[in-house]
């Protein structure tokens, strides 16, 4: 699998090469221009909470243009030209942000970073769904699974390096200096502006398959996803899916730091530890995407992160026990086993299932459904959280089983437990819409031999009309090693 481009032809080893770079750079200007830098930042220019709610509120909104690009792209007949411009104007909004710190703005601060972080997460929505149609054609097909699975990785490795750098120069430096602590920031971001403009240099030299731009009013094309029944499938999954995770799994960093009296350090250390196990996942998750499909592998990993996410209900019995930390060890390491393989296969299977007369449409409002789901469920839960601050519902275990005069409960359930299984719940159901989208490996097999069906489940080749089955073990770990 490390060959993954070095077996290529020389133009597409060069293509593949310079698309897993702007990868890398793209991600060391989110490192640096965003999350926590970018509030903290913000705090410091005081920033107040409700602005800080606005700004995370952005890129949701901001989502809404996914569907321009299909406009932009059918006027200017190149996906290529869409993506570098507007990716080009978006991270150059970062130089404006970095020299907050040299100029005198007063009260005009925070609206200027209003400003250059709509112009930025609108242009990076509008180059998102031409890039992806744009990829589709340039990487092939067969071996997709592994190409995402080898930029993921290395992109990860290049988040985890910056995020442990940035930490020790805020912590170590800044402490120290505090006076440069904002022009510390403005450098980072600066640096962060640089990184993506050199991603936007590294698309720019990446050739573009010729398209055919249909003819056919806008409108019409907006009909068509809904209309293709396995899109329409795939897109009910993933909205539903985003949906149920992003209920709860935003917030995990708040349940540790204010019901677990978590440290920053210790949740940044875990987090780390999640993208670790991320970076050795990555490359045998890849594999079997090639080999046997992306609905097979989220089949696996879909559930174990559900479950893992289902783990942090025992964390509080009702308080902190001696399990407690084992416990988020636990779920962070099987957190990053699930997330390696969904994100390996969601970078594709879009990709794989959309038509190439329209991908741009279709992965367009693939794109704007996941956001949209992604972006209202934290908005739901941040709502409806106080709702159950003070609701509890336990289970208590028999009385034998007590040997002091604390209960020992089974199960407890409190404020943010409530949230953790619905999303468990949300996400089985979720499961079940899966079931409903055909993988292309099934579609080619259902085309070339309708006896044979590649069914994944417990690493087998299921024959239907015979009721046989083919353990395939050795082949699958051959082809995942």
């Amino acid at each position: 699998m490390s060959s993954v481009i070095a077996s290529q032809p020389t133009e597409l080893k060069n293509n593949l090469s310079r698309v897993i770079n702007e990868g890398l750079v793209t991600q060391a200007m989110s490192v640096l221009t965003s999350g926590s830098l970018l509030i903290a930042f913000a705090l410091k220019l005081g920033a107040t909470s409700f602005q800080i709610g606005i700004m995370t509120s952005i890129p949701l909104l901001a989502n809404v243009l996914q569907l321009a690009s299909v406009y932009f792209v059918r006027r200017s007949g190149s996906r290529k030209k869409v993506t570098v411009v507007c990716t080009a104007i978006g991270r150059s909004t970062y130089i404006l942000i970095a020299l907050l710190p040299w100029m005198h703005t007063g009260s005009l601060t925070i609206p200027i970073i209003f400003v250059a972080l709509c112009i930025q997460n609108g242009m990076a929505a509008i180059a998102g769904g031409a890039w992806s149609s744009w990829m589709r054609d340039v990487i092939p097909h067969q071996q997709m699974g592994s190409f995402f699975s080898r930029r993921l990785s290395l992109s990860q490795v290049v988040s985890v390096i910056l995020s442990v750098a940035c930490a020790l120069l805020m912590h170590r430096y800044v402490a120290v200096h505090q006076e440069l602590e904002l022009y510390t920031y403005g450098i980072l971001f600066l640096i962060g502006s640089g990184c993506g403009l050199t991603g936007s240099f590294l698309l720019s030299k990446t050739p573009e398959p010729k398209i055919s731009v249909a003819s056919t009013s806008v409108l019409k094309l907006f009909h068509k996803p809904f209309r293709h029944r396995n899109f329409r499938n795939l897109m009910t999954y993933m909205a539903s899916w985003n949906f149920a995770v992003n209920l709860s799994v935003p917030f995990a960093a708040v349940y540790m730091m204010q019901t677990l009296e978590l440290g920053l350090p210790m949740v940044i250390a875990l987090n780390v530890l999640t993208q670790l196990i991320n970076i050795v996942c990555f490359r045998v998750w890849g594999g079997i995407v090639d080999s046997f499909g992306n609905k097979a592998l989220l089949k696996i990993c879909a559930p174990l992160f559900l479950m893992s996410n289902l783990l942090w209900i025992f964390t509080t019995m009702p308080e902190k026990h001696g399990f407690t930390f084992p416990l988020l060890i636990l779920i962070h390491v099987l957190n990053g086993i699930a997330t390696a393989g969904t994100g390996v296969a969601s970078s594709s299977i879009g990709m794989k299932l959309a038509p190439k007369k329209d991908s741009v449409v279709y992965l367009s409002f693939l794109s704007f459904t996941n956001a949209l789901a992604s972006g209202m469920a934290p908005l739901l839960s941040g709502w409806a959280i106080v709702w159950f601050t003070d609701i509890s519902f336990s289970v208590q275990a028999p009385s034998w089983f007590n040997t002091g005069t604390t209960p020992v409960y089974l199960l407890h359930l409190q404020h943010w437990d409530f949230f953790f299984v619905l999303s468990f719940v949300l996400g089985m159901f979720s499961m079940y819409r899966l079931s409903k989208v055909k993988d292309i490996c099934q579609i080619n097999n259902a085309a070339t031999n309708p006896v044979v069906s590649n069914s994944i489940t417990g690493k087998v080749l299921t024959l239907r009309r015979t009721g046989l089955a083919m353990p395939l073990y050795r082949r699958f770990w051959k082809k995942a090693a």
